[in-house]
């Protein structure tokens, strides 16, 4: 007999209790998240970066966590690679002054990999 309390666990290679320790925290950061920017809405000034850290850390961990890649994943991959070739075609267009700034910043991101 199928039980539906461990079904979805065992698909993922976790045990019942592995996995509600990670979806209670993971809600409870949500939570957290969302109180930060609704904050951060009324009151631009603060949090002005918590909101968009809470969910760039939280995605970054349920895809490490994930046995194999979802579509949905490929896709928000697909999604940043695009992104990244907008925001180097618009570097492409920056002042002089600019360009030396972005090459400094490329040095700078190289040394530190």
């Amino acid at each position: 007999m199928k039980n539906i309390f461990t079904e979805h666990p065992n698909s993922v290679n976790e045990t019942y209790f592995q996995h509600f320790i990670f979806a209670f925290m993971f809600g409870i950061n949500m939570l957290l998240g969302g109180i930060f920017c609704i904050i951060h809405a009324v009151f631009p000034f603060l949090f002005q970066k918590t909101g968009s850290h809470f969910l760039l850390k939280m995605t970054t961990t349920f895809i490490e966590r994930m046995p194999f890649l979802e579509e949905r994943v490929i896709a928000l991959a697909k999604l940043i690679d695009k992104k990244r070739e907008q925001t180097s075609d618009q570097n492409c267009n920056r002042t002089p002054k600019n360009k030396l700034a972005l090459t400094e910043e490329k040095k700078t991101s190289t040394l530190e990999h």
